[in-house]
């Protein structure tokens, strides 16, 4: 037998890959009760969301701020836009970075009432209430940090609204 096995080795070697190859495709047939197919219809879409983007705007018109003065910034956030109405809640974060040399202090309300200035809040789809929460944003130059040095100076705050969709 051994002779036999040695002089077809090669012969038993191709039968044996043939047989091994043929078995591999009907036993993929067997396992066909897990096969399942996903079909898309052409009137899926996402919710509208509109919480991505930035605005960014100067202190004043003039580019100018001097110590004792005060400027009042209306900030708005809402679940609308024009026509355009969210079709989600989001919870949405308010901070100011400020990037300044000047001694600038700043303070945050919301109908009238002092806020923390990392502000958390949240907003229902637009679709079944329009809604707008209302802030103003005080930056005051205290009159008495009037030093010379504070001449040419930087001067930049940054409101950043972070959005996060919750459905």
């Amino acid at each position: 037998m051994n002779k036999f096995v040695k002089d077809n080795r090669y012969l038993i070697a191709i039968l044996f890959s043939v047989i091994l190859i043929s078995f591999s495709f009907l036993v993929r047939f067997t396992y066909s009760k897990y096969q399942e197919s996903v079909q898309n219809n052409k009137t899926s879409r996402v919710a509208l969301f509109l919480g991505d983007g930035m605005v960014v705007e100067n202190l004043t018109d003039d580019d100018e701020m001097v110590p004792g003065e005060t400027i009042n910034i209306p900030v708005s956030i809402s679940n609308f836009k024009g026509a355009s109405q969210t079709e989600t809640s989001y919870t949405y974060n308010l901070s100011l970075e400020n990037f300044a040399s000047l001694p600038l202090e700043w303070t945050l309300k919301k109908d009238g009432v002092p806020e923390s200035l990392l502000y958390s809040g949240k907003m229902t789809p637009g679709k079944k209430q329009e809604l707008t929460d209302e802030f103003i944003l005080t930056v005051t130059w205290p009159e008495d940090m009037n030093d010379y040095s504070y001449a040419g100076q930087l001067k930049a705050l940054r409101l950043r609204l972070d959005t996060q969709q919750l459905d």
